[in-house]
């Protein structure tokens, strides 16, 4: 009785030795097997199915529409501050989706793009506003391009280019303000008003004729003296 449970003792300890011994050969079956499907998902330049659409794409403000999908390709930003001087689109690519060599060719505004695969703060586009008092309206275009291009007749095409058109509402109190405001009297005195002011005074000297010129900023659309619209260009006696 003693000897058989030495016997299992020690075939419980031989069993214990295989087991223990095979263990790391199965993890590299199964390492080999997801890189082997991982690898079966990649898709080499020149290969019709070779992946061009983006994984992500966002703004630092404003609201981006429809919300991002790598199948839409036609989307609206709207910058609701008035103000803002900039506005910066973040995009991404699906990196599990390629080979370290052999990314997309990306291009922005019709220009290359060096898109970085290890720094994804480096992969943006900044957008100018305020280039003038009025409504800003401008659409920017991100196009992922298989760099071999187009793959035969009969394939898909080689690119795909997402379109955000980017909006800024006007600067209101900015163009209702005029460019300058003169008082010209007939014998030769001249006042002239800051632009920045919103109320102007002049004390006149008995019945003393002026004429008033008043210069708008460019997008204003009308210009009205004591509630009565004049051309911008006209010059009112008061």
């Amino acid at each position: 009785s003693l000897a058989l449970q030495g016997r299992i003792a020690r075939g419980r300890t031989h069993i214990m030795m295989r087991t223990l011994s095979t263990a790391p050969l199965l993890h590299l079956v199964l390492a080999a097997l997801l890189a082997r499907s991982a690898l079966a998902e990649i898709r080499f330049p020149g290969d019709p199915r070779f992946y061009r659409q983006l994984r992500s794409l966002s703004a630092a403000s404003g609201v981006l529409q429809p919300p991002f999908s790598p199948e839409v390709f036609d989307y609206t930003l709207v910058v609701e501050d008035a103000a803002r001087d900039a506005v910066t689109i973040f995009f991404a690519l699906d990196l599990a989706k390629y080979s370290t060599t052999n990314l997309p060719a990306v291009r922005v505004g019709g220009r290359q793009f060096a898109y970085s695969p290890i720094d994804a703060d480096a992969n943006r586009h900044e957008v100018l506003l305020n280039q003038s008092l009025g409504p800003f309206d401008e659409t920017v275009r991100i196009t992922v391009a298989d760099p071999r291009g187009a793959s035969g007749m009969l394939s898909r095409a080689s690119e795909h280019t997402y379109a955000i058109r980017v909006l800024q509402s006007p600067q209101i109190e900015r163009i209702t303000a005029p460019r300058s405001v003169t008082l010209a009297s007939l014998d030769g005195r001249l006042w002239q008003a800051e632009p920045s002011a919103r109320t102007y005074s002049y004390v006149t000297r008995g019945s003393d004729v002026f004429r008033l010129r008043v210069a708008c900023a460019e997008w204003a659309s009308a210009l009205l003296i004591d509630g009565e619209e004049v051309n911008a260009d006209e010059v009112a006696s008061v």
